[in-house]
């Protein structure tokens, strides 16, 4: 019998007479493959479905006439991607109030915590990529993520190399890059700061936050219409730290939180009697122990894929 996938990414039956081979493709590549359409997509279940919808398409390859695997799986992701893409994109333009990405919650039981996260994998460098139409997404993450060539990303999407260098160059106009990484010492606290705004906020300490808070924060809510969330975001201090206010009083106070792992950084995770509640993610001012952005989600639909 043809293998039965269903390990947390995806699940079904290949049936290529090759089994075994398909088998070692699947457990080689699938965390590769899943990062790239995380990137393209943000969103978890697609992606989840995407990649295994790949494998299941290789049943009727001739496995063994491919001469670069690794790039031939690459682009059946990308180009499913960007079509996929394209129709999330013109949904999005009509979501209820932000639209944030879902999150990578790293827990002991989570079927993500084989994956390998970078910087490109952040959950700023994702809410990033929002500002991005689709064309333009794919063209950043393939020159600034995955190292392609314009020559490739040409042959790739069907364009020319002049015209995929102008995609880009209008994608970093569009975006605001941070030049270089961090220190380590920078990443060494990141997670005692994130406790301590944690312990301020559940006993109510707001004020206390604000030694936390940049004076130009924004902090953005994905409810998506479905549960009580800020329509648009919300700026500067003095209202981040009245909203903040307001979000404790409203039933987050009694919530069990925790601080984990979300897209290789420290972020909150908030349950109650109902399951997940939020996840809440930081982005900090470079070289400071301050928070420029923060981003919570609180979607039901888009914590599902969170394992407890």
């Amino acid at each position: 019998m043809a293998p039965y996938y269903n390990d947390g990414w995806g699940e079904g039956y290949v049936q290529n007479t090759d089994t075994n081979r398909l088998d070692e493709l699947y457990r080689t590549y699938r965390a590769y493959l899943f990062r790239i359409a995380y990137r393209m997509l943000g969103t978890i279940s697609d992606t989840e479905d995407l990649v295994h919808d790949v494998f299941i398409a290789m049943q009727s390859v001739d496995i063994e006439s491919i001469e670069n695997m690794k790039a031939y799986l690459s682009r059946l992701v990308i180009n499913r991607s960007l079509n996929l893409l394209k129709s999330a994109h013109k949904q999005r333009e009509m979501y209820v109030g932000p639209w944030l990405p879902e999150t990578l919650v790293m827990t002991e039981r989570s079927p993500l915590a084989e994956l390998e996260l970078d910087e490109s994998l952040s959950y700023a460098y994702m809410v990033m990529l929002e500002q991005l139409k689709p064309v333009e997404r794919v063209v950043f993450i393939l020159r600034e993520a995955l190292d392609y060539e314009y020559a490739e990303i040409a042959h790739l999407l069907g364009i020319t190399e002049a015209y995929s260098r102008k995609v880009l160059s209008r994608a970093r106009k569009k975006v605001r890059m941070n030049e270089g990484q961090q220190p380590s010492s920078f990443f060494a606290h990141e997670q005692e700061r994130v406790q301590r705004f944690l312990e301020h906020f559940t006993k109510g300490n707001i004020e206390q936050l604000t030694d936390l808070l940049s004076e130009d924060v924004v902090i953005q809510t994905d409810g998506g219409g479905k549960v009580r969330a800020a329509i648009n975001p919300i700026f500067g201090r003095t209202r981040v730290l009245i909203f903040l206010s307001a979000l404790h009083s409203r039933g987050w106070k009694e919530a069990s939180a925790r601080v984990v792992t979300v897209n290789g950084e420290s972020g909150i995770l908030f349950v109650d009697e109902h399951g997940v509640k939020a996840v809440v993610c930081f982005q900090w001012a470079d070289n400071t122990d301050l928070i420029t952005n923060i981003f919570a989600v609180l979607n039901p639909d888009k914590l599902t894929s969170i394992v407890l």
